[in-house]
């Protein structure tokens, strides 16, 4: 079991758990480009990416093309969002280095949307003292399942015990219990 359990930003986390042996993610989408780089416990949930505004601020995007003209829009640094988005050639995306930031940022109109999923935007939301029913799904575009992302460093036999656990507390209902709440 850890001996330290250290809550980071997350490009640092990410770059910690891609070069340091024994680090784990906790959560991380498994996307192609990253299946490389992890050992990956998991399913742990499901979420769906979406372009979140401000409820009433009338704009509406049915296709990535017109995302792609939208002038702003609010990503995570080195978040997967963030990611798959370049790799579609999204050029008008404002990295920021807290996620929170995003949503204050929207609701001060210095951006036009926010890439966020339906999974987080509520807790975020709440972070930053905006209650969620003042941002709307604007255009959903990717369902995606999270994992524990532990680096290649870490021994199989850790990351199997890992995964014999979650496999374990999912069989016997607590797994059930606790998504829920």
């Amino acid at each position: 079991m850890p001996e330290v359990i250290e809550v980071v930003p997350w490009a640092r986390g990410y770059s910690l758990a891609t070069s340091q042996p024994n680090v784990a993610l906790f959560s991380t989408t498994r996307l192609p480009q990253r299946e490389k780089l992890f050992k990956w416990v998991g399913p742990i949930y499901s979420q769906t990416w979406g372009f979140y505004g401000k409820n009433g601020s009338g704009l509406k995007i049915n296709s990535f093309e017109e995302a792609k003209r939208v002038a702003r829009i609010g990503t995570y640094h080195k978040d997967a969002k963030e990611q798959y988005l370049q790799a579609k050639g999204f050029r008008n995306l404002i990295s920021a280095n807290k996620n929170i930031s995003n949503i204050r940022h929207l609701m001060d109109g210095h951006i036009d949307l926010w890439v966020s999923s339906d999974f987080n935007m509520p807790f975020l939301a709440r972070q930053a003292g905006v209650a969620s029913d003042n941002l709307e799904l604007v255009f959903a575009f990717k369902k995606v399942r999270n994992y524990i992302a532990f680096s290649l460093q870490t021994s199989d036999k850790l990351v199997h015990q890992w995964q014999q656990t979650l496999d374990a507390i999912k069989h016997e209902g607590t797994y059930d219990r606790l998504i829920s709440r």
